[in-house]
């Protein structure tokens, strides 16, 4: 077992049984590449693209928005962080959203996308969520539920790109072969 995995069983209740600890820990060493484990751990998902269909509209290439000084190091070292992790890399799309920089609880930033304007061009689907109660009967008599969320998950589906200070951004792309991306000069 991983030293991941085996810090996450000492931290379950004490009143949890050892045979209990053991077939969860074999779930969890068979799946641990699935798990963050550290920030720098943000994986893509392969399973779905997220395309947003924006008919025949023109597409939307805004300025990036004016980024107060004390903000604007933050900012670089966010960027860079992401450009190191394969989040984002330089691209020449028509469509360019400007980022928006929102203060996490612990004081770092946050790099968001501002989808106003895309938005208002784009097709709305409607999906309804599954009712509540629905799903804890669904719990039924289970003994054991977890929720788990993705790290980063915003980053970690193909989707759109935007624009910074420096040039035009875009969401990783794994698959070269479909979408193609080009330096910004």
């Amino acid at each position: 077992m991983s030293i991941n995995v085996d810090v996450l069983l000492w931290r379950l209740s004490p009143t949890v049984s050892s045979s209990t600890k053991a077939e969860l820990g074999s779930v969890l060493s068979e799946f641990t590449d699935l798990f963050a484990w550290k920030d720098s751990d943000v994986g893509q998902t392969k399973h779905i693209q997220h395309c947003i269909d924006t008919g025949n509209a023109t597409s939307i290439r805004l300025p990036p928005g004016r980024v107060p000084i004390q903000y604007q190091r933050q900012l670089n070292q966010v960027i860079d962080d992401m450009l190191s992790k394969d989040i984002i890399k330089p691209s020449a799309s028509p469509w360019a959203p400007p980022v928006v920089l929102v203060k996490k609880n612990d004081g770092s930033l946050r790099l968001c996308v501002d989808c106003r304007k895309l938005n208002d061009v784009a097709r709305n689907y409607s999906f309804p969520l599954p009712r509540i109660d629905d799903n804890f009967d669904a719990l039924g008599v289970a003994a054991w539920f977890s929720t788990l969320h993705l790290a980063s998950g915003y980053w970690q589906d193909e989707k759109q790109h935007w624009t910074d200070e420096y040039g035009l951004q875009a969401q990783q792309i794994k698959d070269k072969k479909t979408t193609q991306f080009h330096l910004v000069q």
